[in-house]
C-alpha cells in the first residue's frame, strides 16, 4: 500500500511538471506595423495559464536611412531588435530579445511584468467563432484597442499586451501602425523550450542606457571624422518603435 501511494505521488508530481514545462495553446497573428513602411510579420503566441512566449520574424529586414547636407548628416536606425517576449506569472518576470548594433551577442532584457491599468467596454464581435469583448488602454506611449475572449482563460495577448480575463485575439494601436490579429487558435501540447534561449541578462534601464550611450558615440565618431563644425545625430527614433516611451 505504502509503495502504491509513493507511486501515485511521484506520478502527480511528475504529470504536474509536465504540465507546467508544457503550453497548451497556440495562438497565429497575422502581425503589421506600419511606422516605416508596411512590415508584415509572421507569428505566434505559445501559452498555459502562467506563462506565455511570444515569437515574431520579419518576413524582410528594416531598412535604415540617412541624409545629409552641407554641414550635417542624419541617420535614423530602425528599431528591429526584438523576436521574442516572454511572460511568465510565476515569477512576475516578462523577458524581451535586446540587441545593441555592433554588438554580437544579444541580450535578455528583463523587467517586472508591466501593469496595464486596461478599460473594458459593453462591446463585442465574433473573432475565429469566439465571442470577443472589447478593451482599451495606453501602454508604452501607444493607445490600444483589443478585443479579448473569456473562453480562453488566459490573461495573455501577443507581444506585451496582458493583464484581461482572456485572451487577446486582436490589437490595434489608434493609428493602426500596430497590429495584430489572430487567425488560428489551436489546443497543442507543446514543450516549454524557453529555457534553451537565455541569453546574458540585463534590466529594460540598462539595456536603454547602453542604446543611448551607444548611438551618442556612433554620432560623436562620425562628426569627428567629418571635421569641425560637421554634426551628426544618431539616434532610435520613436516613432519607428513599437514601444514610444
Amino acid at each position: 500500500m505504502k509503495n502504491k501511494f509513493l507511486f501515485l505521488l511521484m506520478l502527480l508530481i511528475g504529470l504536474n511538471g509536465y504540465a507546467q514545462s508544457s503550453f497548451t495553446y497556440k495562438i497565429k497573428y497575422d502581425m503589421q506595423l506600419s511606422y516605416s513602411g508596411i512590415k508584415k510579420l509572421n507569428s505566434e503566441l505559445l501559452l498555459n495559464n502562467t506563462k506565455a512566449a511570444f515569437y515574431f520574424k520579419e518576413a524582410s529586414p528594416a531598412q535604415n536611412s540617412s541624409r545629409a547636407n552641407a554641414d550635417s548628416f542624419y541617420i535614423e536606425i530602425v528599431d528591429t531588435s526584438t523576436n521574442y517576449v516572454i511572460t511568465n506569472l510565476s515569477n512576475n518576470l516578462l523577458v524581451e530579445l535586446g540587441r545593441l548594433p555592433g554588438v554580437k551577442d544579444p541580450f535578455d532584457v528583463v523587467e517586472s511584468i508591466p501593469f496595464i491599468d486596461w478599460k473594458i467596454h459593453n462591446e463585442s464581435k465574433k473573432i475565429n467563432n469566439f465571442k470577443t469583448i472589447k478593451a482599451t488602454s495606453r501602454f508604452r506611449g501607444r493607445n490600444y484597442i483589443v478585443w479579448f475572449t473569456p473562453d480562453l482563460p488566459t490573461s495573455f495577448g501577443p507581444w506585451k499586451l496582458h493583464g484581461l480575463p482572456g485572451a487577446i485575439l486582436e490589437a490595434k494601436d489608434d493609428l493602426n501602425q500596430v497590429v495584430f490579429i489572430a487567425t488560428s487558435i489551436d489546443k497543442v501540447v507543446s514543450a516549454d523550450q524557453t529555457g534553451k534561449l537565455k541569453k546574458q541578462e540585463v534590466s529594460r534601464e540598462y539595456f536603454k542606457k547602453k542604446q543611448n550611450v551607444f548611438f551618442d558615440d556612433m554620432g560623436k565618431n562620425i562628426a569627428a571624422k567629418m571635421g569641425r563644425g560637421f554634426t551628426v545625430e544618431v539616434k532610435t527614433t520613436n516613432a519607428k518603435a513599437i514601444e514610444i516611451d
